[in-house]
């Protein structure tokens, strides 16, 4: 995943979470046995983003960067 987001200059968080299994996935490639519910995964990132203020440190570092080269 890093590597992919790394090639595509994406974040790699992003990329992962675009990647979390979905309502109706299949699971492990076995048909007709799918995902059901929700997957607690997409909130969970979300709270531990706001509360590691995730967006401001990557802006910071993409700032800083850009100065730095």
């Amino acid at each position: 995943m890093e590597h992919i987001a790394s090639f595509l200059k994406l974040d790699p968080l992003q990329v992962r979470m675009n990647n979390f299994i979905k309502t109706g996935d299949e699971i492990f490639g076995i048909p007709g046995l799918t995902f059901q519910g929700e997957n607690p995964l997409p909130q969970m990132i979300q709270e531990l983003k706001a509360s590691a203020d995730y967006d401001d440190r990557v802006n910071f570092i993409d700032r800083f960067n850009e100065v730095s080269t």
